[in-house]
């Protein structure tokens, strides 16, 4: 196997990860994110659920769907050049209806059943 590789084993909530041949269950949450605005028409949905790692931070999801949705909305979200989420006023994040300033995004924790909504707030 790729000492990189991370595969699903028989559970909705574990993950077995093989690193430098050694092996790590990690317990995974189901995280809904909703897309609305320009970021809905750029991958074509309104929302997804995704499985990442108990104690996800909303950084590390903003990173990964940007990773999982390379082109305009990966672009939109973070810089592919410096690889940070882009500081952008106009765009909003919220867990489970709560607003998340750009400056909580590192220190905001997904629970199972989070809602993460990405609101562009675009007027024209």
């Amino acid at each position: 196997m790729n000492p990189n590789h991370e595969h699903a084993i028989n559970s909705n909530t574990q993950f077995c990860i093989e690193h430098a041949h050694s092996l790590w269950l990690v317990e995974v949450v189901r995280i809904k994110v909703e897309y609305y605005g320009v970021a809905r028409v750029m991958i074509r949905k309104s929302e997804e659920t995704l499985r990442v790692k108990q104690r996800t931070t909303l950084l590390e999801l903003i990173l990964l769907i940007a990773k999982l949705h390379d082109g305009p909305l990966g672009t939109y979200l973070v810089d592919p050049i410096t690889l940070n989420v882009r500081v952008d006023y106009g765009l909003r994040y919220l867990v489970n209806g709560q607003m998340i300033p750009y400056q909580e995004v590192a220190n905001t924790f997904l629970k199972e059943a989070s809602t993460v909504s990405i609101i562009p707030t675009q007027a024209g």
